[in-house]
């Protein structure tokens, strides 16, 4: 979203359309996650990243990281998750 917003200022691209745009990408988005995550438990997950983890730069360890992180701080750890797309890769 910050190219978005930096194009629209250059006057590139029309501000609504890109908000409009970002709005419903984001809702999707969430909405799909919503849909998905029940369906989906920590041995499914373990079991993906075991064959296919590699590919992806996701090791069992960093979901095991991530699940005791999510315990033990639970609302720092949804609203930074929330607010910032990307962390740097440790």
């Amino acid at each position: 979203m910050p190219f978005v917003g930096y194009t629209a200022s250059r006057g590139s691209l029309n501000l609504m359309a890109a908000i409009v745009a970002g709005a419903i990408g984001s809702t999707l988005g969430s909405v799909s996650v919503y849909i998905v995550a029940p369906l989906v438990n920590r041995e499914k997950v373990t079991r993906f990243l075991e064959k296919h983890g590699k590919w992806l730069g996701i090791t069992t360890r960093k979901i095991d990281r991530a699940g005791k992180l999510f315990d033990t701080h639970v609302r720092r750890t949804v609203f930074l998750g929330d607010s910032c797309p990307v962390f740097a890769r440790q």
